[in-house]
């Protein structure tokens, strides 16, 4: 009976809050409460984002009918090996010589800048340089055979591009043989040491030049030598 008691009483006390932890127990079960009302009105309240089956099951479809009109990978790497020119696909090999085949336009070495140039196969932005600083020595081109007097310049290298250069448009810079100086006359390619000296001897002893033609008289010049320079020349008192 004393057991029993001593039990009871120990349930009681277990059992037993005294306000403040009665009010504790209030808050808690008042926000498990609040919690479960809130989860219940949520999805009546904030509208879920429904998912658009048709259209996602339209987009896997384009996709496996994508993917069944690759034959293999083999062949997708090969398309991706070949470039796409005009309408048509051409492999890396052959894009030279596609190239050079359309290549349907004319160069005029005298007018063209280092852009036009570089158009040209095989002539790059250093190659173009010194084409025009070559054309600025001369004066201008005459004959686009010229073309091989440029340092680098190749038999191989100038075939490829003689049908798409011309020097038509422009007069070419000519040199007047009564006022040049010795210095200036031999900038240009075509007067060397002996053949400037020879022409300023000449003009010492004669005071004037009054043909180009008179430059035939002078042994260091030879008939080869006279008509590559003589284009090149004029006389002006």
């Amino acid at each position: 009976m004393t057991n029993n008691k001593k039990t009871l009483n120990l349930v009681k006390d277990f059992l037993t809050f005294n306000r403040r932890e009665q009010r504790g127990i209030l808050v808690l079960v008042s926000l498990l409460f609040g919690i479960v009302i809130a989860d219940a009105l949520i999805p009546y309240v904030v509208p879920g984002r429904s998912t658009d089956l048709p259209q996602f099951e339209k987009e896997v479809g384009l996709f496996e009918e994508a993917l069944h009109r690759s034959d293999s990978l083999d062949s997708l790497k090969k398309v991706q090996n070949q470039s796409f020119h005009q309408g048509k696909f051409i492999s890396g090999k052959d894009k030279s010589d596609t190239y050079k085949a359309k290549q349907v336009f004319i160069i005029d070495l005298n007018t063209a800048d280092t852009m036009d140039l570089q158009r040209l196969y095989g002539i790059g932005s250093a190659f173009a340089k010194r084409i025009i600083k070559y054309r600025e020595r001369l004066g201008g081109f005459i004959d686009k055979m010229q073309l091989m007097e440029v340092f680098g310049m190749d038999l191989s290298r100038f075939k490829g591009i003689e049908k798409y250069i011309t020097t038509n448009n422009e007069p070419v810079q000519k040199i007047n043989l009564n006022t040049v100086t010795f210095k200036d006359l031999m900038k240009h390619p075509y007067f060397p040491f002996s053949v400037t000296k020879a022409i300023m001897m000449y003009r010492k002893d004669h005071k004037v030049i009054r043909s180009v033609g008179e430059l035939k008289r002078i042994g260091e010049i030879s008939d080869s030598a006279y008509k590559r320079i003589s284009v090149y020349l004029k006389v002006e008192e």
